[in-house]
């Protein structure tokens, strides 16, 4: 505004620039008012928006947590159905584990008596080869003989 100031004649300077400065002062005044008002409301309305989404975002944050627990119930719930389940097949293997212990001892000593038996059969088997050979032997001896 000085260099402004020296430039224009005195009586302009002493009467317009001081008109002229409160005109543009209450301009920029009122327009600055009117920013601020308009500011004012644009964050009103951001933050009305601000709080409608936290309580979106707590509605749904509530609902996943909801959601969060009822999957860990049914986890648990299964959870402990597969553990019964579990112990239920360790018991009938158990049992059966068990039978088919007592069946392999069955057929062991039944193959233990078989055997056994197949080696007395062995010993009379060899016995009769014995026999059979001396009777060719004597039958060869009779037959020269003769």
């Amino acid at each position: 505004m000085a260099k402004v100031a020296e430039k224009v004649p005195s009586w302009v300077a002493r009467i317009l620039l001081p008109e002229l400065r409160a005109i543009v002062k209450e301009e920029v005044t009122a327009e600055v008012k009117r920013v601020e008002e308009k500011m004012s409301g644009e964050i009103a309305a951001l933050r009305t928006d601000i709080k409608r989404v936290e309580e979106k975002m707590g509605s749904e944050i509530a609902a996943i947590r909801s959601d969060i627990k009822r999957v860990e119930e049914k986890m648990e719930s299964e959870i402990t159905s597969l553990r019964t389940d579990i112990k239920r097949v360790e018991e009938k293997m158990s049992g059966e584990i068990a039978a088919l212990r007592t069946d392999i001892k069955r057929v062991e000593d039944t193959l233990s008596t078989k055997v056994d038996s197949l080696g007395k059969m062995l010993d009379l088997v060899k016995q009769v080869a014995v026999l059979e050979a001396k009777v060719k032997e004597l039958e060869a001896k009779q037959a020269q003989r003769s």
